[in-house]
């Protein structure tokens, strides 16, 4: 495979030789933005850098002098100077990078001019041979500082480091890479500074000077304004800021109307692009200072999609605030800097210009501003509104990292929405002495879907200040919380330090005076002290008890009570069923008397099942019971069992001997022909129609069936 290599390039001129055979590598911690690097200057060249004059040297310039530039001393740095041939490529300066660019995702460097003379530089970067970043610096331009340069290494194999004449030539064209750096960026808060992507999309600006009769466009600048000089908008009381983070820009000579014409003609507008995917943020915040004259507008998109316009900013306003939701899984989020109509100096700087990915601090939050007519300068997050360090002016005056900077009047709702913390504690400080005799409160309002619960700390001032506040809210419903301060205007300049959510359990430790909300999953109790309602508990319920019984045709009622909050369940009893509550004889059968041997003959037998609702009997087929207790071989009276279920129904049947063929001869029949051969018989010989006359096979009128009549005796089972 082949390697990895960071190139850092400056052409120009003759060039002595200083190889990089073997250095220490230094890992760092830099505490702005928690940001994890590796000093380049440790890591050896992968190729054989030449400088135009001198050598490439390690810390030190060209001619072996410490890296000084605009009167400041850098002790980390490479020092090289330009080839008279401005194409020439032999000061390159080449890093084989296969082992961090995996584990380290940007480049950074500063860079200048450490020589007095006129000269102009340009110096790129490359990542395996493209180009990823430019910036071109002239003596005497701007107030003479080193300008950033960065750029993503991210699975890069070759970084090359590189400087170029602008056509000024060779002489003066001492150059240095100052604080050259591998790094990374994590915590809730990165500068977006530290992540832009210069060169993709246009960061051109309308800032331009004359270089060697060319009019050359300034890139946008990283960390101070366009023209090289640190950041210095006005605050609303005539301050200068101190902002160290942030991107300066300049606007283009065109119009919105222009823009919105046609937004996608890249000539109309600056713009910045940021690689976000996977990085958690949830929303960019800034605070937007212009230059004298003229007004601008800042567009973002998400992932090619317009998500934000902001209003018109001016030099006029004290504070522009950008706040801008980022959803989740968003991918390329993009800027654009917009001029209005004519642009004035143009300058345009946005300050402290941040993504911040959401925890426990409330620093971390999105939040909707409404700025105070009075004091128009938005929140700011962990600095104070000049950009100083947010200094708490306490018996022992310390830096709150992550506090916030207040305003009387001004309005900050905070999105919170989703949260599962339960506390929200800080502790308040007036910030100037001028407080002194004036009482502050912090006033929060907890916004839910169908209340609003208001909140106030104790009063703090200058000479009582490190007052605590601990709010005590459920999330469950929560949307916002709005902060406010309430007091004296003129001592309304106020820190909330490291204002922090917790998990606190204060539901456990707060009794309920019978005040629960309550459905059927259970029952909340409502918090006697913060008005919240706690954890979901579950109903306690008692027996059932009915309160309206089932009937056949109606369903009935029944209910219990939970113990705790009252809460009443109730379900339906169901309609009762009819059940057989015994059997019965409806026809008994045609047949109740039998000879030895005969099979039961169950012909004529009708049966019915009586049932519990009082309604007519239901047929019963025989096929559906059992019959018992007859014998065939036995003679007698004999009790017939028919079971269905539980229930029996009984009828008798008489099993008698067969009768015995008579043993007398009969008679012979005479021999002797009729006298009379006439075939008729004769009235009187005919059988008697006498119905009293009995017949031998049928059984007597007097014979009964069951204990001697045909009554069978039916035994019913009930309920």
């Amino acid at each position: 495979m082949k390697n990895k290599k960071l190139i850092l390039c400056l052409l120009g001129g003759f060039a002595l030789l200083m190889p990089m055979l073997s250095m220490k590598q230094e890992k760092v911690i830099h505490a702005e933005g928690e940001l994890t690097e590796i000093d380049l200057t440790t890591v050896a060249f992968s190729n054989t850098p030449v400088a135009g004059w001198g050598s490439v040297n390690v810390n030190q310039t060209c001619d072996g002098q410490p890296i000084v530039i605009n009167g400041v001393t850098y002790e980390k740095g490479f020092g090289t100077h330009l080839h008279d041939d401005a194409t020439s490529t032999a000061g390159d300066m080449d890093f084989d990078i296969s082992s961090y660019s995996n584990n380290y995702e940007f480049f950074e460097a500063q860079v200048g001019m450490p020589a007095t003379g006129n000269n102009c530089v340009k110096f790129i970067v490359l990542v395996d041979g493209v180009e990823k970043d430019n910036v071109v610096y002239r003596t005497g331009f701007g107030d003479g500082n080193p300008y950033y340069i960065r750029c993503s290494i991210k699975g890069g194999h070759t970084l090359t480091l590189r400087t170029m004449s602008t056509g000024f030539g060779y002489a003066c064209g001492t150059s240095a890479w100052v604080n050259p750096r591998l790094y990374n960026v994590s915590g809730d808060k990165v500068y977006a500074s530290d992540i832009v992507d210069r060169l993709n999309g246009t960061s051109d600006t309308g800032w331009g000077a004359y270089l060697g009769g060319d009019i050359v466009y300034s890139k946008s600048m990283l960390d101070q304004r366009v023209n090289g000089q640190k950041f210095s908008a006005l605050t609303p009381w005539g301050e200068v800021c101190q902002y160290t983070k942030g991107i300066g820009t300049q606007l283009r000579g065109l119009t919105y109307a222009d823009y919105l014409a046609n937004k996608d003609n890249l000539g109309y507008y600056v713009k910045f692009e940021f690689d976000i995917e996977g990085r958690g943020f949830t929303f960019f915040n800034t605070a937007v200072a212009m230059g004298a004259g003229g007004g601008a507008y800042v567009d973002a998109l998400i992932d090619g999609v317009d998500v934000y316009h902001s209003e018109m900013i001016s030099s006029a306003n004290a504070g522009n605030i950008v706040d801008v939701k980022i959803p989740e899984g968003a991918k390329k989020f993009e800027l654009r800097v917009i001029p209005e109509n004519g642009i004035g100096d143009g300058l345009v700087d946005l300050l402290d210009a941040a993504f911040y990915t959401q925890n426990e601090y409330l620093y971390t939050y999105y939040a909707e501003e409404t700025l105070a007519p009075a004091y128009a300068w938005p929140v700011t997050r962990g600095k104070c509104y000049n950009g100083n360090p947010l200094t708490a002016h306490a018996e022992t005056p310390f830096v709150s990292e992550k506090g916030l900077y207040m305003h009387m009047g001004t309005i900050y709702n905070f999105d919170v929405e989703g949260i599962t913390y339960d506390t929200l504690s800080g502790s308040l400080y007036a910030y100037e002495p001028k407080n002194d005799h004036l009482d502050n409160q912090l006033v929060a309002k907890f916004i839910y879907e169908d209340k609003t619960i208001t909140k106030t700390s104790n009063t703090f001032s200058y000479a009582n200040s490190n007052v605590p506040f601990e709010f005590k809210f459920h999330p469950e419903g929560l949307k916002n919380i709005e902060l406010t301060l309430t007091g004296e205007l003129a001592g309304s300049v106020s820190i909330i330090d490291n204002p922090k959510f917790s998990v606190s359990g204060h539901m456990n430790d707060h009794a309920c005076t019978n005040n629960y909300l309550k459905d059927e999953n259970g029952h909340y109790c409502i918090c006697d002290i913060c008005g919240n309602k706690g954890a979901l508990e579950a109903h306690e319920f008692g027996n059932w008890s009915e309160v309206t019984p089932a009937t056949f045709d109606e369903v009935g009622k029944e209910e219990r009570a939970c113990s705790t909050c009252g809460y009443k369940e109730e379900r339906d009893i169901p309609v009762l069923v009819p059940s057989v509550i015994g059997i019965d004889i409806l026809s008994y059968p045609d047949k109740d008397e039998y000879e030895i041997g005969e099979a039961l003959d169950l012909t004529g037998l009708s049966l019915v099942k009586k049932m519990s609702d009082s309604k007519p009997s239901e047929a019963l087929d025989v096929e559906d019971c059992t019959v018992t207790g007859f014998n065939a071989n036995e003679a007698g009276t004999q009790t017939i069992t028919v079971t269905y279920q539980d229930f029996t129904a009984t009828f008798e049947v008489v099993v008698k001997e067969a009768e015995q063929p008579s043993e007398e001869p009969s008679e012979e029949p005479s021999e002797q022909p009729s006298e009379n051969p006439s075939s008729e018989v004769s009235e009187s010989e005919l059988p008697s129609e006498d119905p009293s006359a009995s017949d031998p096979l049928e059984p007597s009128p007097e014979k009964k069936h069951g204990c001697g009549g045909m009554a069978a005796t039916s035994l019913i089972g009930l309920i």
